[in-house]
């Protein structure tokens, strides 16, 4: 579930290797070991619905040399909206 603590969103993501979490403040996203400017997001969009309540997500972001990078993972539905929300796409 998503929550707020000093300023930075918090939320969990599960893929094939296991549950993760993103956390987004004020000028950056924090994900897969990366650090992404949120201006650096080109999307974030529900590719598929999956099972119990949750959606595949497809996270697409250029890097500092300019190269399109897509991540995909699945999150509860109500916990996308928020996320999407939150970045503003």
């Amino acid at each position: 579930m998503a929550e707020q603590k000093q300023g930075k969103w918090s939320f969990t993501f599960t893929t094939n290797d296991g549950v993760g979490k993103i956390e987004v403040d004020a000028g950056h996203l924090f994900a897969f070991g990366k650090k992404i400017a949120r201006n650096m997001v080109s999307a974030v969009e529900d590719v598929e619905k999956a099972a119990l309540g949750k959606v595949k997500v497809e996270l697409q972001y250029y890097d500092m040399t300019g190269s399109k990078n897509t991540f995909e993972f699945f999150m509860n539905e109500n916990e996308f909206r928020a996320f999407k929300k939150t970045l503003g796409k």
